[in-house]
């Protein structure tokens, strides 16, 4: 349980060093030109800060992390025999799972903290766009399954305990609802396909695909106003559909 805890904290430490990193880059000619710390500005985060300040704070939490002996010696298991049986197909069912979730969430214009904003004004920038799809994603798996949910099971919580724990600090860290929901229930497929292989080898994929596919969107304005256009009785449809069928497909490839 203390691990858990400790884990959970060096996570905070990154989200502070990442905005420290990016608070220093985004005013680095202020400060070069002889201007106190004191007097930053916090009003224009640009992307490549953000996007800096993301890869350099999570690279290294993750190697404290691993000198801690915190991590698994094989992050990734025996990923080089191949994807387990029944993998392809829970990762695919992942993302349909996602969409339908996307569907079903849509017509509560749930409030989003501007992070929307903040991710359409990341689309054009390969920093922060990486940084989103990828070292994100790859820190979390880390922190949220491979750490806390690991742990926990270690310090005797069943795992129908541990996954349902470790995805609700994984929603609340999100700090908005149009993200906190959607991370809570996707947070407890990962938190089933880490139970499922006993490492980040289905989750890993899974999580970044799923950013990766959000971020696209943003590339894509048709097919945003399309889906804010849709009737509530035809997103709820569609939403049920992906969600009901992702779930079946989902529930027979782990049970392989």
């Amino acid at each position: 349980m203390l691990k858990a805890i400790v884990i959970f904290l060096l996570f905070l430490c990154a989200q502070v060093l990442s905005s420290v990193i990016t608070l220093l880059w985004d005013n680095s000619d202020f400060l070069f030109q002889g201007g106190s710390l004191g007097s930053l500005s916090l009003s224009s985060f640009t992307p490549t800060g953000i996007g800096l300040g993301l890869w350099i704070a999570n690279l290294f939490i993750f190697f404290v992390l691993w000198r801690l002996r915190l991590t698994s010696k094989h992050l990734l298991g025996k990923f080089a025999k191949g994807i387990p049986t029944g993998g392809g197909m829970a990762v695919i069912s992942f993302i349909f799972i996602g969409f339908g979730l996307s569907f079903l969430l849509e017509p509560l214009h749930l409030e989003d903290g501007q992070m929307m904003r903040l991710f359409e004004k990341m689309q054009g920038n390969i920093i922060a766009v990486s940084a989103v799809c990828v070292i994100g994603p790859f820190l979390e798996e880390v922190i949220f399954r491979d750490g806390i949910q690991r742990h926990l099971m270690r310090s005797g919580l069943s795992p129908w305990l541990a996954i349902p724990t470790s995805s609700a600090v994984f929603a609340i860290v999100h700090m908005n609802a149009a993200q906190a929901v959607p991370a809570f229930l996707l947070g407890i497929l990962l938190g089933l396909l880490y139970h499922k292989t006993g490492d980040l080898r289905l989750c890993l994929p899974a999580h970044i695909i799923n950013n990766s596919l959000g971020m696209l969107l943003f590339h894509l304005p048709e097919m945003q106003e399309t889906m804010s256009g849709f009737s509530l009785w035809f997103s709820l449809t569609v939403g049920l559909l992906f969600l009901l069928g992702g779930g079946a497909a989902f529930y027979r490839s782990i049970q392989k």
